[in-house]
């Protein structure tokens, strides 16, 4: 008996697991939050629809945010750390880390943060980027996003970043 040796994990294959793990259940809260904003549920339903996905899965937010501050290597990381700061989520809102984050996290082609940025830049107070607003409405319009072609219909309406066409603007809520 004196041959048998346990073998217990390593560092290095616990911290594989584990980011492994926190990838896919990133990347789910992820796509949770792109189905909720192009089913059209306003930021509080979606907010706890997350909330519920993990706390379900039994990870303690504080874990996931220290995760996520280590560990900005892709985009859907990015996303959800700036989602954490402008909902207030472990933090306090600090809206303009979140709007920085979902910058660096847009131009990685990140889906959810340019509909998140294109709204914010729409509807919240001291944002005067209603040409990129635009911008990234019309590019995730054209692939047929429905809350990006909401939202290009009402920028076409109220003029925000392109000039009223209420032609363009009822053509895009018809889709």
């Amino acid at each position: 008996m004196d041959d048998i040796k346990e073998v217990e994990p390593t560092t290095k294959n616990i911290h594989e697991n584990i980011f492994e793990d926190l990838t896919i259940v990133i990347n789910k809260i992820i796509d949770l939050t792109f189905e909720g904003l192009n089913k059209g549920e306003n930021k509080n339903r979606n907010k706890q629809h997350i909330l519920d996905y993990i706390n379900n899965l039994k990870i303690n937010l504080q874990e996931i945010y220290i995760w996520l501050l280590n560990n900005q290597n892709n985009s859907s990381s990015i996303c959800l750390l700036g989602y954490f700061n402008f909902h207030g989520i472990v933090v306090k809102v600090n809206k303009k880390e979140a709007i920085e984050l979902y910058q660096k996290a847009t131009e990685l082609e990140n889906r959810v943060t340019q509909l998140e940025l294109a709204h914010i830049y729409v509807r919240e107070e001291n944002t005067d980027n209603y040409k990129k607003a635009f911008e990234l409405s019309k590019i995730l319009a054209e692939e047929e996003n429905p809350n990006a072609l909401n939202r290009l219909g009402y920028c076409y309406e109220k003029g925000i970043g392109a000039i009223i066409n209420i032609q363009r603007h009822l053509s895009c809520i018809k889709k």
